[in-house]
């Protein structure tokens, strides 16, 4: 898992997509203190797990890490033995 604050890294839809294909099993959270990024859009879409907005919310950050935990623990997905 990686948390990019979207405050102090710029990063475009390009880089951003880039880093989810190159690295397909790392979740992307963000955090930012924007609420909209509309030169994120498809990132924002597609390659980014979530976007928290700052100041963190500790409950907020816990859901998300707990969601991406239970999906990597899902039961039903197939692994590789």
């Amino acid at each position: 898992m990686v948390l990019m604050d979207l405050d102090t890294v710029k990063i475009d839809n390009r880089a951003i997509r880039k880093l989810t294909v190159k690295y397909p099993d790392v979740y992307f959270l963000c955090l930012s203190s924007d609420r909209f990024h509309p030169h994120l859009k498809e990132a924002l879409c597609y390659h980014i797990y979530a976007c928290i907005k700052k100041p963190v919310d500790p409950e907020e950050l816990f859901f998300w890490l707990r969601s991406i935990f239970e999906n990597d623990a899902d039961p039903t997905e197939k692994t590789d033995v």
